[in-house]
């Protein structure tokens, strides 16, 4: 009874992380309550009852957790959801060719090879047979994902969202090697797929480049914060030194860095790709297919929601640079060059990030006076 209540708890605590772990669990959890309900005498009737009583566990915390939700944000579901959740099936259907394609279609030929052993050793008929529903659940499973993923758009965030899948696809190959081809095939094909994983990973940055014009790899997400002189945290950390008080009148920024930033500035912020601001999640300008980056703040809604600095997207200024004018590149209204422009000095590297000034605030123009922020006057 007890590993009843433990996967109840590991199935609450997934969901809790991941709503959509429930595409995961419900395979495994119509499998497990199949089984159950298969059990016939006194043992089978006490297993199904303690299975009815551990449901309680996931059902009490999302009830809970949609309660939270309602109160936080208004909605069952966060925002992020929404801001997420764009139904962009032509990038999904690219995101998951991507994947196939960097990872040199080890999940296409795989398979293949693994087929014909079974055809050849006469193995392929029993073994399914022999696994019955475990092995429709893991093949359901792994479809079932492959489909959601497609269907909300992949990811920019290079292709962690194919993580549940590829630790379903080798649960799979290494059963079947095992059962079919013996513990030679296994260590035969292991390999050939590690080498097929390890190339597909040292592909040409150039190409990588070309072809990810919208997938982020792991060094472009962790240049973002960790690059000397200029990364996020960085950033944030300037913004904080530079205009953070505690009180309630601190300045406004908009940003689509609208995680590390406000995390380390602690300023109230705008995120101009709507994640955390539901008025850009619902009216902001569509302007790429990118799940999660499809939408972004216009300057009028900017304007409106009372911004007082314009981070954008974090662009520097570095060295001697001479500038004669930078606009800011608005999504409805094309290239503005009538802003005014304030640049904020980096405490090392002699890089100054770009700004927009909309709506005036004391501490700004206190800072522009003493020379401790430099304006840019565009010619």
């Amino acid at each position: 009874a007890r590993y009843i209540y433990l996967a109840a708890t590991t199935a609450t605590l997934c969901l809790l992380t991941r709503l959509d772990s429930a595409l995961l669990l419900a395979p495994a959890g119509a499998f497990l309550l199949h089984r159950v309900a298969s059990n016939r005498g006194e043992t089978g009737g006490r297993v199904l009852m303690h299975t009815l009583f551990a449901a309680a566990i996931p059902l009490t915390s999302l009830c809970l957790f949609f309660a939270f939700c309602v109160a936080q944000y208004g909605s069952m579901l966060p925002n992020t959801f929404y801001a997420k959740a764009g139904r962009e099936l032509a990038f999904g259907h690219f995101y998951f060719n991507e994947f196939l394609s960097h990872e040199n279609y080890v999940y296409v030929w795989t398979p293949i090879i693994m087929m014909t052993i079974a055809w050849r050793k006469r193995a392929l008929i029993s073994a399914v047979g022999a696994e019955g529903g475990f092995a429709t659940m893991l093949l359901g499973t792994a479809f079932l994902w492959v489909v959601y993923v497609v269907y909300i758009g992949g990811g920019f965030m290079g292709y962690r969202l194919m993580v549940p899948f590829i630790a379903l696809f080798y649960i799979k190959l290494i059963s079947d090697l095992a059962k079919i081809a013996g513990s030679r095939a296994v260590a035969l094909v292991s390999v050939a797929v590690m080498i097929a994983h390890v190339s597909g990973y040292t592909h040409d940055r150039d190409d990588e480049s070309q072809l990810d014009v919208v997938i982020e790899s792991p060094e472009d997400l962790h240049d973002h914060v960790r690059r000397p002189h200029t990364n996020w945290p960085l950033v944030g950390r300037r913004l904080n030194a530079l205009f953070y008080t505690g009180g309630p009148d601190d300045v406004l920024i908009a940003t689509t860095a609208a995680g590390a930033i406000p995390y380390f500035s602690r300023l109230p912020t705008l995120d101009m790709h709507g994640l955390n601001t539901i008025e850009v999640t619902r009216a902001g300008a569509k302007v790429t297919p990118t799940p999660g980056h499809s939408r972004k703040a216009t300057i009028n809604q900017m304007f409106a929601a009372g911004v007082n600095l314009v981070v954008d997207h974090p662009t520097f200024i570095c060295g001697d640079e001479d500038v004669p004018s930078v606009g800011y590149d608005d999504p409805e209204q094309g290239m503005l060059y009538d802003l005014q422009v304030v640049l904020m000095p980096m405490q090392s590297g002699n890089c100054r990030m770009v700004t927009f000034y909309l709506h005036p605030h004391s501490r700004v123009d206190s800072l522009l006076t003493g020379g401790q922020l430099d304006r840019l006057r565009n010619r």
